[in-house]
Formats: C-alpha cells, structure tokens, sequence
C-alpha cells in the first residue's frame, strides 16, 4: 500500500493500478490469501478515491465483483457518493444519500470515517456540511450515541485545517468517551486534544493569543481524566516552540522527562524538536558575537543529547546498540547541526561516534551538513586574516594549514575549497598541515585556484539548511579519492537533482577526520601530540553527553499533568 500511495502522490494512477492488479493477480504468493486480497481492494477503492482517481477505484471494484468478493458498504457507499458527486448535486441531496446508507445495519462509524475523508479529501465539502452528515450518522444510531477518539480526532483536524478552531472544541467537547480507553499510560482519548495542539503549532501566526485554547484543553483532559500521552506533549511543545517561546516549551520538556517511564520517554520527534530549537537560538547571533544565553528551564544542549542517550538505554533495557524509538537518523542530524551550528565540534564529534554505537552509516546529506556549516565558518572568517596581525589565532588559517601553504598558494574558493575540505578526510595522521591536491586530480580539473562565482550566503536560514549554502562549481574535480575512501565527490556534494539517491551510504571515517581537525584548530597551541590534544577534547565531551551508568529501577512514574518540578539540570 506504501508503494501505491506514493505513485497516487505523484498521479501516477496508471503505474499504480498496474502493480496493485499484478499484486493481487499474482497466485503464486503463497502470503498473498483471499482475505488479504479483500481488504487490499477495500484499501485501493479508498485510496483512489480520495486521491480523484474514480475510474481507477471502480476498475478495483469490478475486479473484486469478478473474482468473487462482495464489497463492502463502506466501499459501496463511497462508489455510489462519488457517482453522486458526478452530478453536482445540491446539499439536501447528498445528505439524503448518506442517510439512506446510514440506516443499514452494517453501515458503522468506521464507515462513517471513510465517508468523512471522502468528503474532505475528494470531493472538497466544507466543514459545515461535514458536520452535518456527522449529525445525519448520529441520528441513526442510539440516543445516547458518542463517537470515538478517533472519528472525533478526525473533524478536530477538519476543522483545524479551515482555522476554525470553535468548531473543534465543539466535537471536543459535546463527544467525550465515557469508559477510560488506557494501555499502560497511553490513554487513546488523548489523540483529539493533541490533533488540536499541532493544527494550532501548523495553522496560527506567533501573534495570536491561544492561551485560552490551551487552558480549554488542559481543562477538558483534567475533567475527563485523560491521561496525555508523548505525543500530546509533543505537540503542545511544537506550538511554543514555532512561537519562539523557548522557555515554555523546555519546561514542558522537563514534566515529560522527569516523567519518564521503561516504555514512555521522550522520543526521536521530541529531541528533534529540541534541538531545532536551540539552533534557532543562534540565528540572531552575530557571527562575531558567538555568545548566546540559553532559554529559561533548557538544559545545556549537552545535556540535552545526554537526556536523549539516557531515554534510548532506557527504551532498550541497556542494550545501546540497539535501535530505538529515541535516537534515528533524523534525530542525529539535526544535533549535528546543532553542535556544528554552536562550533562545538568534540560534541559533533560525539555523535558520529553515535552513529557507530547504533550501526548507521552515514548518508550524502551527513557530508553536506558538515560540509556546508564549516564552510560557513571559513567564509565568514576569510575576510579578517588580512586584518589580524596574528593570523594563526584565527581558527580557518590553523584548519586550513595556511602555515605550511606553497609560495604563491592563495586560499581556494567554491568548488576547490570544498575538495580541500573533503581532502582533510583521506589522511589518518592529525595535524594542521596543508593536504596537496593529487596530481592526478590536478590533471583532471585543471586550475585547482579556480573561484566559483556562488559563494556562501551569511544570511541563509539556520532552520532550513540546503545544499544552496555549498558553493556550486564552476570546476570538474576527481572522484578517484573518493571512490578510494568510500566517500562523495565535491561534485556530489553540491548535487541539487531529485535523482540522487538520499539512502547510498558513505564510510564514517572521513568525516572522523575532519572534525579531529576541526577541534585542533580550536587550539591556539599544541603542548603535547595533536591526537592527545583532540583525545582530551573528546574524552570531556563524552563524559557530558554520554551515560556510563544503566538501571532502569531509578526511573518511575507515569505521564500525567504534575506540579512543575523544582529541580533544575
């Protein structure tokens, strides 16, 4: 089904009508039952209809009628409304057809639900007359009729796509489950308030006064006793922090941590949001001003990826190389960014040795992220070394090696500045030395002092790091060192084609080698061994962010709405 949604995103109904016939056609897989090929028809009919592909959802249906299944009214019922649909009729008509199937015995509130997305997603009504064929369903059943979390959380979402956040509160609040529907801390009727809480982090300015949502909300779930899952606290994070009210939305961070549990913890989206956050902190930094004050209730963004570690060792029982719900791919990213950003590099450093507790290798868009950010720094520190009288105390001429450049060897830029950089990568033995380009790339490329004509942006946006913050070449280089140490070219780097292939994995090493680099040259001077230098750097840096002690007995309690805690990071 994953691949059919994704060809129907990009309207390939065609494509996705030939593979899902071969999929359900195909009588030599053996895993592929009857069964399985009824609720695969049912699936494809709700798909194609909600994506405007109609011929394509009664093709599905008659090929279900041919091999013998009956579908069901859900599927009937949306075939027959989009007929429907066909023919413009007014309001009244179509309510009266949705309350003609109403009135079967088997029409339920799953049916409901698919007709609702039907009526949003396909055929565009409004939420007035959404809600009126809710009223139209609820009439049919019991007096005393209540819908679901889930049905419920659906109009939430309806409404909270048109900005009509009244209406929401509406469905919230006159259909409430009377029965607690818990597992374990997770309490489902939780998932329409966190519906609510992320349509108001997508849909509402910063300036907009919500706070009397949010004590409507907190007021409902106390009264109702719903018990707020992560992803409630999730949400209701993501709407401080959009608002750029770090302080709020840390300190719903520390209710959640200190509520932690072996199976409820912070999770990947949280530290994501998190560390987004702090990035967000350094924006408005001059880039010779790097001091910035952290938020009210944050902890220090070490400590912060040491709360993450922490919650993976608790989610897998102390089996860190492990995979977990807490620490992925996405999540290490974006603390990358957020050491790089801060030009802590022992700490990013640190989390590419992450990557090799957990079995991760890195992707194109790892090298472009480190790339780009120390790029940036370069960029923005070229312009004082013919100011300074001490150059070497400037961090890119000691990272560069411009010490030990050849007479005449002016600072590259664009396309041979990024190679340099990659060229730190293929060398084991630290130092600040000036790596030469290879003969054979000389040879290749020609003029290895060429400039590109892009040049880093200062202004570029920090939320949104792109591969536009590369210079792009004006060059061809080598891709013989690359292919030699398992990592992209420079020309691969600033690849901006869709048609790269995001999942191709690199090797780990080389960007090792560059954030050793990296953190020697934050060193004025050296008193023992280069790597004994970095060792020290990198040893305190663990020590901060990476627990040496397990046990899961130190950890209780549930999530829940407590009294804000006293204690502090």
């Amino acid at each position: 089904m994953q691949r059919l949604q994704k060809h129907l995103r990009n309207k390939k109904d065609v494509l996705a009508r030939r593979e899902f016939f071969y999929f359900i056609g195909n009588k030599n897989n053996v895993l592929v039952d009857n069964r399985i090929r009824f609720y695969a028809c049912e699936r494809a009919i709700a798909l194609f209809l909600r994506h405007g592909f109609p011929l394509s959802a009664a093709m599905v249906c008659g090929r279900m009628v041919n091999e013998g299944f009956v579908p069901s009214v859900s599927a009937r019922t949306q075939m027959a409304l989009i007929t429907l649909a066909e023919r413009s009729p007014d309001e009244n008509t179509l309510l009266e057809a949705i309350a003609e199937y109403c009135r079967q015995a088997s029409f339920d509130e799953r049916c409901m639900r698919d007709v609702v997305h039907l009526l949003h997603e396909s055929m565009g009504c409004s939420p007035e007359i959404i809600d009126k064929a809710i009223n139209v369903f609820i009439r049919s059943q019991d007096l005393e009729y209540s819908l679901s979390p889930a049905t419920v959380g659906l109009l939430v979402h309806i409404h909270g796509c048109a900005g009509s956040i009244k209406g929401a509160q509406h469905w919230l609040s006159t259909h409430r489950p009377c029965n607690p529907q818990h597992s374990g801390t997770m309490d489902v009727r939780a998932h329409p308030y966190t519906t609510l809480l992320r349509r108001l982090a997508d849909e509402m300015s910063s300036e907009h006064d919500d706070h009397g949502v949010y004590r409507w909300v907190f007021e409902q779930m106390v009264e109702n006793n719903i018990i707020p899952d992560v992803a409630f606290y999730n949400a209701f994070m993501n709407v401080e922090i959009k608002r750029r009210r770090y302080p709020q939305g840390f300190t719903i961070y520390r209710l959640l941590w200190h509520h932690r549990t072996g199976t409820e913890t912070p999770d990947a989206y949280t530290y994501s949001l998190l560390f987004q956050a702090f990035r967000k902190t350094y924006e408005s930094r001059s880039f010779r001003n790097r001091r910035t004050r952290r938020p009210d209730s944050a902890p220090t963004p070490r400590q912060l990826y040491r709360d993450m570690y922490e919650c993976h060792c608790l989610r897998t029982q102390g089996k860190r190389s492990k995979p977990s719900a807490v620490i992925t791919l996405d999540t290490l990213h974006n603390a990358l960014y957020m050491f790089l950003q801060a030009r802590d590099y022992p700490a990013a450093f640190v989390v590419l040795r992450t990557f090799r507790m957990l079995g991760l290798k890195p992707r194109l868009y790892t090298y472009q992220l480190i790339c780009s950010l120390l790029l940036r720094r370069i960029y923005e520190e070229l312009p004082l070394l013919s100011k300074e009288s001490y150059p070497d105390r400037v961090w890119s001429y000691r990272f560069l090696g411009m010490a030990s450049y050849p007479i005449g060897q002016s600072v590259p830029k664009g396309m041979p500045l990024l190679a340099a950089i990659l060229r730190l990568g293929t060398v084991s033995r630290l130092s600040l030395s000036y790596i030469p380009v290879p003969p054979e790339t000389m040879n290749k490329s020609g003029d290895s002092s060429g400039e590109s004509k892009v040049e880093l942006s200062r202004s570029s946006s920090a939320s949104s790091l792109a591969v536009e913050d590369i210079p792009h070449p004006e060059v061809s280089a080598s891709v013989t060192l690359g292919e030699l140490h398992n990592m992209p070219s420079a020309e691969l780097v600033v690849q901006t084609d869709s048609k790269t292939d995001d999942t191709k994995e690199f090797a780990l090493a080389p960007l090792e080698r560059v954030l050793r680099r990296a953190i020697l040259s934050t060193r004025p001077s050296v008193a023992i061994s280069p790597a004994k230098e970095v060792a020290v750097e990198i040893a305190e840096a663990k020590r901060e962010m990476i627990s040496q002690t397990f046990g899961i007995g130190m950890y209780a309690g549930g999530l829940a709405l407590p009294a804000e805690s006293d204690e502090s990071y």
